[in-house]
Order: C-alpha cells, then sequence, then structure tokens
C-alpha cells in the first residue's frame, strides 16, 4: 500500500504536522524525506500515510520517534576543514573586534561541529568572550552532544585535514 501513496498524502501529513507540533519538513527533499517516513511506517507496521497521520496527531511520544527518523544526524569533527580554514582566515580577526561574540548552530545534530567551532575560537584566543547557541530537533542528538564524547575513529580523518590546512 505504501508504493501506492501519492505525494499529496505525504505533503498533506507534513502539513498537518506543521500546523500541530510547529516542526515543518515541507521544504525538505521529497524523495528524501518520502523515503523516511516509508521507513517509519514499515518499522512501526503501519500501512498508510493517513492512518500515520492520525496516530501522530495524537501520540506526542511517537511522534518524537518520528523526528528521530526524519532528522539528518550526519556530523563529525571539522567536517569540512575548508569552512574552518575561511573561518580562520577571513572572519575571525572581524569577529576579534567584538566584545561578545555569539554563534548559533542550528542543526548541530550530535555536536561535533560545535566542539569543532570551540577549538577554532580558543586557538584564535576568543573563546573566552564567546558564547555558542546549538540546537537541533532530534532529542537524541542533542544528548550526544551534551555528552560531548566521540569516538576517535569519528575525528581522526578531518582532525588531520583541518590541522594540515590551519596555517
Amino acid at each position: 500500500m505504501q508504493g501506492m501513496t501519492d505525494n499529496n498524502e505525504y505533503t498533506g501529513l507534513l502539513e498537518s504536522l506543521r500546523l500541530v507540533y510547529g516542526y515543518d519538513f515541507t521544504e525538505y527533499s521529497q524523495s528524501s524525506i518520502q523515503r523516511r517516513i516509508v521507513r517509519f511506517m514499515t518499522n512501526k507496521r503501519i500501512d498508510s500515510v493517513e492512518i500515520l497521520g492520525k496516530i501522530l496527531l495524537r501520540d506526542e511520544i511517537l511522534f518524537e520517534e518520528f523526528i528521530q527518523e526524519l532528522s539528518v544526524t550526519v556530523t563529525e569533527m571539522f567536517r569540512d576543514p575548508l569552512f574552518y580554514k575561511r573561518i580562520r582566515r577571513k572572519i575571525t580577526e572581524r569577529l576579534a573586534t567584538y566584545p561578545i561574540i555569539k554563534i548559533w548552530i542550528a542543526g548541530c545534530a550530535t555536536g561535533q561541529e560545535v566542539y569543532s567551532m570551540t577549538i577554532l575560537l580558543r586557538e584564535e584566543g576568543l573563546s573566552d568572550r564567546s558564547i555558542i547557541y546549538a540546537t537541533d530537533i532530534n532529542q537524541k542528538s542533542l544528548h550526544i552532544a551534551r555528552e560531548g564524547v566521540y569516538g576517535i575513529n569519528n575525528i581522526k580523518l578531518n582532525t588531520t585535514l583541518y590541522c594540515s590546512i590551519r596555517c
């Protein structure tokens, strides 16, 4: 039955969730969001988008699980080394002119990029007057971010790349 679902049903589901819970997934890649919804339905043995919508609108706990499935949690330390190089070369000098630096990392996932930014700010002597706000809709990811404990394999590659382009 899931394969017979049309795009309007997915759009209707996402719009209902936006109105009730305030989470807006309507701009996500349609194929990606549909794939995640179908995977969630399969895992929960739910036969149609219509039934899924009715359940999610009544069951906030299941809705939280649904959010976990929809959110993207891809991150790693210094995931884009050139990004950090550009910040170091083009932005930190300007940031140094401010008495307080506030940075918001929206969609921080499990937090590795937050810690990467913190390291960069510390290296530039800016961490003592910096505040980093890190947010994400995925509560499990935020829990991991708060813990700040990551396996060595998760940080080796890009940290090495970052260190090689740091100067």
